[in-house]
């Protein structure tokens, strides 16, 4: 990890209604100085707390075997941050063999990957 990768890194998210997050953040930076891997979240009338959901997203296969056709992302039903949605990627296979496909999640406020996952296929 690069000296840039921890800069990116966020260690404590402080979330709160209206500006109170902020305020936070502003007592204490004038109790310890600048700190910079705190980020304020503000929570304002409206707001749907499954924007935090962790979506995967497709970040590398072979393209001479699979062609990817759709992918669909469905918010999860429950109003909690974090709470997972639905995907669905459908491919369209070009020719038999074995591939192997990458999948990476990057969850809201974070610089950098928190997951990957490969998932290997036999196509007939």
């Amino acid at each position: 990890m690069t000296s840039a990768d921890r800069k990116a890194l966020i260690g404590i998210v402080i979330v709160a209604h209206g500006g109170l997050a902020r305020e936070y953040l502003n007592a204490v930076e004038y109790l310890f100085g600048h700190q910079e891997g705190i980020r304020a979240v503000s929570i304002e009338r409206g707001y749907d707390p499954r924007e935090f959901a962790l979506v995967w997203r497709l970040a590398q296969y072979d393209r001479r075997c699979l062609q990817l056709l759709r992918h669909r992302y469905q918010r999860p039903d429950r109003t909690q941050p974090g709470a997972a949605g639905r995907q669905q990627f459908d491919f369209l296979p070009l020719q038999s063999g074995r591939t192997t496909l990458t999948f990476v999640a990057q969850p809201p406020l974070v610089a950098t990957v928190a997951h990957q996952q490969l998932v290997t296929v036999t196509i007939k």
